[in-house]
């Protein structure tokens, strides 16, 4: 049986009122699993299925509506109410998204803390870990309810073992500092190292400043260009003076010029917490770099800029206490 065969057959399942073939076929059109893509025929088949009470197409038609694919425009009213079909139908994502939603007031969704908690607590014991580390979040810093370091300790703990990287570094924060447990330097660093490699910008921000302050400029080095190749605007102003004044082993004149033109062209103002600014160290470099040095640095600048779709972002923080977890 051939693909066309395949579509048919699926299309006269769903015509015929089989509400599994309607998800799937909603989803064969937006994949283009048999042919041209069809938006409009994935949400109208999605439609379908939600109103039939599938709890999938009840989930997936509200991010469609949310993002206005395969509609004619954004409609978020039409999206809140779909996710919370699904929802009340024990969609977990579904429970998850719809508690961010209330906790932040986002996506025309009016801010409630009692409802994001029940939200988030239906998706936290059916083991989702965004949802433990949102409670944890919420405890840690008296967001909408009263501070219970303790319970914010349960939850990022809990998160960590469901492979949440959020809570990865919060709770290595606590570990570091003794809140609502004993101090644990050996487990915190392996949690902040954890962090870092899964992407964490904070952790990965922490590891380098420290690694900086204890002379070591080799680990320094690792993790700030993880930060800077995460968009970090503070780990690229490190990057230039490490790698174009700093220990002579390190320097890499090219490398900080590379980073250089990054900043440049990203238009950002850098507010790098060392005491010396990219612009001087830009300065320094441009005096001393010939003309093709400078156009092969420039080039590779624009060239990753436009391989990461690049917007420059500040370093990734959870605050509690004037502290940066």
């Amino acid at each position: 049986m051939n693909e066309t065969d395949l579509l048919h057959q699926l299309e006269n399942r769903a015509c015929s009122g089989d509400v599994t073939a309607q998800y799937y076929l909603s989803i064969v059109y937006e994949e283009a699993r048999y042919g041209q893509q069809d938006l409009v025929a994935s949400a109208i088949w999605c439609e379908q299925a939600a109103r039939a009470g599938n709890r999938q197409s009840q989930y997936r038609l509200s991010k469609m509506l949310e993002s206005g694919r395969g509609f004619d425009k954004i409609h978020l009213r039409a999206s809140w109410y779909w996710l919370e079909q699904a929802a009340q139908a024990g969609h977990i994502e579904a429970c998850f998204s719809l508690g961010v939603r209330y906790l932040f007031g986002a996506y025309g969704v009016r801010k409630s803390i009692r409802k994001a908690r029940l939200w988030l607590l239906a998706s936290a014991r059916a083991c989702h870990a965004e949802a433990n580390y949102y409670l944890g979040y919420m405890y840690l810093n008296a967001y909408g309810v009263n501070e219970q370091p303790g319970e914010a300790f349960h939850f990022f703990s809990r998160a960590v073992e469901l492979g949440s990287v959020k809570a990865q570094c919060s709770l290595a924060a606590m570990l570091e500092h003794g809140i609502a447990c004993e101090i644990d330097h050996e487990r915190s660093q392996k949690l902040y190292e954890l962090a870092a490699d899964n992407g964490h910008t904070g952790a990965q921000m922490y590891l380098a400043t420290r690694a900086f302050s204890l002379a070591n400029y080799s680990q320094a080095l690792y993790r700030f260009e993880q930060a800077a190749n995460a968009g970090v605007t503070e780990a690229q102003a490190f990057l230039v003076w490490l790698l174009s004044r700093g220990p002579l082993a390190l320097q890499n004149k090219a490398r900080a010029l590379f980073w250089c033109f990054v900043l440049q062209h990203t238009d950002t103002n850098v507010n790098c917490m060392f005491p010396r600014s990219s612009t001087q160290s830009l300065g320094i470099l441009l005096s001393s770099a010939n003309a093709t040095e400078l156009m092969n640095a420039e080039q590779q600048a624009l060239a990753w800029i436009q391989e990461h779709d690049f917007v420059q972002t500040q370093v990734h923080t959870q605050e509690s206490g004037g502290n940066q977890f």
